[in-house]
């Protein structure tokens, strides 16, 4: 069922590939703080709260405004926009700005996974549902620890701030792709 939708199989494997780069921001925030930022844990406490705050705040929003239209141009936009945030930690130093981009980072996290689950929820037959949101939850969860032993062996190889960078972009360019999505349903109903 999954992987003969075009939608579902695109959503699924583009939120595990984003999921896979962005995050190692979990594994590289602690030496952020105390090697690069150089604060302690009380600040370390306050830059892992923003990632929460702006999902918080996103979900607030969201829920009492019209539901976005587009929903695949939000999602290239708010990965490609977490993408260029998360790249941003990897060229400014301060620790406001950290704040800043933490707490962004985090209300575009939230507006891609509410129009991912949106669509993943509204294209897939009810009678599957439960299945679909299991696997993907599955996925997710499962190479989770991979993603983070990916990002540690890269830390041992390459500074912090290029893996910001390297990572941030990788997760712009794979916003890019969910345009691609309704490209090729578009085309398959064409065909």
């Amino acid at each position: 069922m999954i992987w003969t939708d075009v939608q579902l199989k695109g959503l699924i494997t583009l939120e595990t590939l984003d999921d896979f780069f962005g995050t190692t921001i979990f594994v590289f925030l602690p030496v952020l703080a105390s090697e690069i930022l150089k604060v302690g844990p009380g600040e370390y406490g306050i830059m892992q709260t923003m990632l929460g705050a702006g999902s918080f705040i996103t979900a607030l929003v969201l829920s009492s405004v019209k539901e976005i239209k587009m929903k695949y141009v939000a999602l290239m936009l708010s990965s490609v926009l977490a993408g260029v945030f998360l790249a941003s930690l990897g060229i400014v130093n301060s620790y406001i700005y950290v704040l800043v981009a933490l707490l962004m980072l985090g209300v575009m996290t939230e507006i891609g996974n509410i129009n991912e689950n949106l669509l993943i929820q509204r294209i897939t037959p009810e009678n599957t549902r439960g299945r679909v949101f299991a696997l993907r939850s599955t996925i997710d969860n499962s190479l989770r620890p991979f993603s983070y032993a990916f990002a540690g062996i890269m830390a041992v190889f390459f500074s912090l701030k290029s893996l910001f960078f390297v990572f941030g972009i990788i997760t712009s360019i794979l916003g890019i792709f969910y345009l691609l999505i309704p490209y090729r349903l578009k085309k398959g109903n064409v065909s």
